[in-house]
């Protein structure tokens, strides 16, 4: 366990003086520069008001441990929206503009005491705006005196303008990311402490220029976790949280980096120092984040068929619809075909029109298939098989993974097809591969695979911790490459390591 700041300000039970309405509210999405579609608010799941509650069903989120904190410490929990969407392009800014109406018009339905704030915080529009713009229109909303707490993504693009109007902010601690709810809860007892007060709380932050890509960010483990570990025992005891946010990788934005924020209590100075103790020894070390076992997609292979771990995950992280690639790359997928493995293997690609294909021919039938490079034609060419159709099928169901687990998810129609001892499971919109029930959703169990192939870039680590140590990923361009030195970012606003070798902090 990383020894985070632990204080009796939060930890004790900070209970509201009377029955405060406190206003919950989550808006979420994590823009890719490089991805090549836009993002429409046709690609937002909104739930208001008690629907948004009901739609998560105890699911591990920040928006339920948030809810399910603030009525243990009496106060009313007034549920506002829910709205989610897969990573993608930049929104456009129709879709966000008519995502802020929504917040605004529940915002002021009735008085609130406090508001606990749950973004992403790498969004990003089409025409400049960012989270810090939805913070504003909260803020302008709710008026100058009603505390906002504020929870964000580990990958969130932290700034100045960012935080600005919450008393506190914090973050997610793990990656792969499975404290989502307990984030919601200590946000709120943050709050808490803030509006009895307990605690009059100083925030700051420190960011260096550096983007790392994400199988480079592990935590606990890893070289961020080794960081912290030797870090934070030396941070003043003022200090009572510390979130660390590396940043979205792929976002070419204004102000990007590796961001620490500390907060302390009453004291602006030990914040400011805990938050650059942190940055500066992550810069010190940016040489060392670096991603292991990266291999082309036939030597992945090849090493797969001498492991005796089972599943042997593959993971091509550079197509991960979760990091707002497409999803429909069929680099590993012709690997697998030309390979023909006496293996099992299991591998999910998006292409509605090869799913349309399946449907109308019918289960049990076998037909040819073109698949792949449907709606991303850049980075490999479509490839030909030969499949006998398994099953078809639709619907939602629920993620059983750790990190996003009782979340409601979709891949829209589907197929699994045969091809050799390969089967490939065709979706109109992505899966999520990395977790469980999206294999069981199909009528596939991904424990039986061989070798599993997934689009994800660390979920898939706390979803088959077996395999972890093991795990390949396949060297292959793409929107959510690791190689972020190929990728063309034009927006930074100054030079960030490794993309620009003259980067200095």
């Amino acid at each position: 366990m990383l020894p985070w700041p632990q204080s009796d300000i939060i930890d004790q039970p900070s209970f509201f003086r009377r029955e405060p309405q406190v206003g919950v509210l989550l808006v979420q999405h994590e823009a890719n520069s490089f991805a090549i579609r836009p993002t429409s608010v046709d690609d937002f799941v909104v739930h208001l008001g008690n629907d948004a509650l009901d739609a998560l069903g105890g699911a591990n989120s920040e928006f339920t441990g948030a809810a399910e904190e603030l009525q243990r410490l009496g106060a009313r929990v007034v549920p506002l929206v829910l709205a989610h969407a897969l990573p993608g392009g930049p929104m456009l800014g129709a879709a966000f503009d008519h995502l802020v109406d929504l917040v605004i018009g529940r915002l002021r339905r009735q008085p609130l005491d406090a508001v606990v704030l749950c973004l992403h915080g790498s969004l990003a529009t089409d025409d400049g705006r960012s989270d810090a713009d939805l913070v504003s229109a909260v803020r302008s909303a709710v008026g100058p005196s009603v505390p906002i707490a504020m929870t964000l993504d580990l990958h969130a693009n932290v700034t100045a303008e960012l935080v600005t109007e919450p008393c506190v902010v914090t973050g997610y601690r793990t990656n792969p990311h499975i404290d989502l709810a307990d984030t919601g809860r200590r946000a709120v007892r943050l709050l808490a402490a803030s509006v009895a007060g307990r605690l009059r709380p100083e925030l700051a932050i420190a960011t260096c220029p550096a983007l790392f890509p994400d199988q480079s960010l592990r935590v606990p483990d890893g070289v961020l976790g080794e960081v912290l570990q030797e870090v934070l025992p030396t941070i003043d005891p003022s200090v009572i949280d510390l979130s660390v946010f590396p940043t979205q990788p792929w976002l070419d934005a204004p102000g990007v980096g590796f961001t620490t924020l500390a907060i302390a209590g009453d004291d602006a100075a030990a914040a400011a120092r805990a938050a650059e103790a942190v940055t500066a020894a992550v810069w010190e070390r940016r040489a060392d984040f670096i991603v292991e076992r990266l291999l082309p997609p036939r030597a992945a292979l090849d090493l797969a068929v001498r492991s005796t771990t089972r599943p042997f995950v593959l993971t091509e992280a550079a197509d991960a619809p979760t990091a707002g690639a497409a999803g429909d790359n069929p680099a590993l997928l012709a690997a697998l075909v030309d390979a023909r493995l006496d293996l099992d293997a299991f591998i999910t690609l998006v292409d509605p029109p090869a799913v349309e294909r399946c449907i109308a021919a019918g289960v049990g039938a076998t037909l040819p298939l073109t698949v792949g490079s449907v709606i991303d034609r850049r980075w490999a060419p479509a490839t030909d098989l030969d499949g006998r159709v398994l099953s078809i099928g639709e619907g939602s169901y629920r993620l059983q993974g750790v990190g996003y687990h009782g979340m409601t998810a979709s891949m829209g129609r589907f197929a699994v097809v045969q091809t050799g001892r390969t089967r490939v499971l065709l979706t109109e919109t992505p899966a999520w591969s990395a977790d469980p029930g999206s294999w069981r959703h199909a009528g596939l169990e991904p424990s039986t695979a061989a070798v599993l192939c997934v689009r994800s870039c660390s979920d898939y680590l706390a979803n088959f911790p077996a395999a972890a140590a093991t795990s390949v990923v396949i060297d292959a361009p793409g929107a959510a490459s690791p190689n972020l030195s190929v990728l063309p970012f034009r927006r930074t606003g100054r030079p960030v390591h490794p993309v620009h070798p003259s980067a200095t902090h």
